[in-house]
């Protein structure tokens, strides 16, 4: 048994022995053997088919979980490459998440010092920056949401399974969580600006 991605478990996978005709005919063999034994019982088996056609050219003898594993391990790569393409652009949307608001920072900076003046506290100033970045990234996460669902319709349609929603809520709790940890630190230096900068710039 093993892993598809279209069949999805692997409990509805199996493998089935061939004959495949051509320019060099080839036949497959399944064989059954008692959990534990199938390592001891290749040698024999080679003995014991060699009996049968001495004529025959044994290429391999493989053991089923071998080619199990070589299976997931495809998958596994694929999926290791997709985690890594992800991670980047996670990395990629929070430097510019980081660089749009220390921006958007610098180019109020009067405006903070002057609410600062009227009475304005440093954490009126840091929930201010992180609200208004909640607002955009939710924006943001609410049309993904809408596109994943489409995307999941389509997916199903297909027999490819549907998306787990356990994982596709930790992923917009971790973008929105990425989004917040971005802005934090312009809207901490925003903060920090005295009242007095309002009348020096």
């Amino acid at each position: 048994r093993g892993r598809s991605p279209l069949l999805g478990a692997a409990a509805a996978n199996a493998f089935f022995p061939g004959y495949v005709s051509g320019a060099r005919q080839i036949s497959r063999y399944a064989v059954r053997v008692s959990s534990g034994e199938a390592t001891r019982l290749i040698p024999e088996l080679e003995t014991a088919l060699l009996k049968l056609n001495s004529g025959r050219d044994i290429d391999t003898i493989n053991l089923l979980l071998e080619h199990v594993e070589a299976g997931n391990g495809l998958y596994s790569y694929g999926g290791l490459v997709l985690l890594t393409i992800s991670a980047m652009l996670v990395i990629t949307t929070a430097l510019g998440t980081f660089a749009i608001n220390y921006l958007s920072v610098a180019k109020r900076t009067r405006k903070i010092g002057i609410r600062r003046a009227l009475g304005a506290t440093r954490r009126d100033i840091l929930n201010y920056f992180l609200l208004e970045n909640l607002v955009t990234t939710g924006s943001g996460i609410l049309l993904g949401v809408f596109l994943a669902i489409g995307l999941n319709m389509l997916m199903t349609r297909l027999g490819l399974g549907r998306a787990d929603w356990l994982v596709t809520g930790g992923g917009i709790l971790f973008i929105a969580l990425i989004g917040q940890l971005a802005v934090f630190v312009p809207a901490y230096l925003g903060s920090r600006i005295a009242p007095a900068v309002a009348t020096r710039t």
